[in-house]
């Protein structure tokens, strides 16, 4: 299922591709849909979490920080062992009352940049995914 992704990076779809061959494959993918459920529930920003939060893109300091304790979680751990490292630490600093969003944008963040989780093909959903009422419809 993975090789029929494509990118600009030729390396990571010959890992996709390599992970694709080896027998574990078909265990391996249902990991990779769970994981992407996951993720896509944790992102979700409903307008109350929004509304309610004091996070702010302009001022990253809060979500850096999260972000350093996701990856020092994940830093243990190699592949979809490591990703589901940074999400019992999500899960940790999410129940200590960390602010949502800040938490979020560090779960984000380690998505985008984290080699396993780039191997693994895990994708930060669309805003439109994630928070359906910020966006607007154009005008067509």
């Amino acid at each position: 299922m993975a090789a029929d992704r494509t990118s600009n990076h030729p390396r990571r779809d010959e890992r996709a591709r390599a992970a694709d061959r080896t027998p574990n494959a078909p265990r391996r993918d249902g990991m990779v849909r769970a994981l992407q459920r996951r993720i896509d529930a944790a992102l979700a920003e409903p307008p109350a979490v929004h509304a309610a939060s004091g996070h702010s893109d302009y001022l990253p300091e809060p979500a850096d920080r999260l972000a350093r304790r996701l990856v020092q979680a994940a830093a243990g751990s190699e592949g979809a062992a490591a990703i589901e490292a940074a999400f019992d630490e999500h899960d940790r600093l999410d129940a200590a009352g960390e602010d949502p969003l800040a938490l979020r944008r560090a779960l984000a963040v380690l998505l985008t940049h984290h080699p396993a989780a780039v191997a693994l093909g895990l994708r930060v959903p669309d805003l439109a995914e994630r928070a359906p009422w910020l966006t607007v419809p154009s005008k067509r």
